[in-house]
């Protein structure tokens, strides 16, 4: 059983914010702090959810016979982007009521781990290919796609994530094992 804690940044104050059979994970906390959206199967598959940060008013944002996951704010907190699949995990964007879906990538490939840049105008995202993962960049309406990295002794590049000045990106890489 997965839930949600939120904690004091010393690690103190340990507090259970979620008590559902369920797996509630991914929790990412709204710009203003008010709300943390999440992923959960509470309602018989993977779906974004919305809730205060005391855990109450869950509001569950899709519905989507597939699966939903990994939900993050924009800067301003109007819109989640998140992923979504049925064959394959694709970006959408939504308003941060659950309104306006659009699907950004619409993509024949898995693409996950979206990450918002500090000024909310593009979109980190990894993109899977040749057996492993790339990080790509796109606009917030999906257009202008491209590829960031493109480290060929890599099969894994991951977590994308943008500095506060938006100026570099951390991300995680794995290099290929030998046999």
């Amino acid at each position: 059983n997965l839930e949600i804690y939120t904690m004091n940044a010393d690690g103190t104050g340990q507090t259970r914010i979620t008590h559902h059979s369920a797996q509630d994970s991914g929790p990412a906390w709204s710009p203003i702090g008010d709300k943390i959206a999440f992923e959960s199967d509470r309602d018989g598959n993977q779906e974004i959810y919305v809730m205060n940060v005391d855990g109450t008013g869950v509001i569950r944002l899709t519905n989507n016979p597939g699966s939903d996951s990994a939900p993050r704010w924009m800067t301003d907190g109007k819109s989640i982007v998140y992923f979504s699949s049925n064959k394959v995990r694709n970006a959408f964007i939504m308003n941060a009521d659950g309104s306006n879906k659009t699907n950004l990538t619409n993509s024949e490939i898995n693409e996950m781990f979206p990450c918002w840049s500090p000024d909310g105008e593009t979109i980190l995202y990894c993109s899977e290919e040749n057996e492993g993962w790339k990080i790509y960049r796109m606009n917030v309406n999906g257009e202008n796609r491209a590829k960031v990295t493109d480290n060929t002794g890599s099969n894994w590049e991951l977590y994308p994530h943008f500095s506060p000045n938006g100026k570099k990106i951390a991300y995680f890489t794995h290099e290929p094992i030998n046999k």
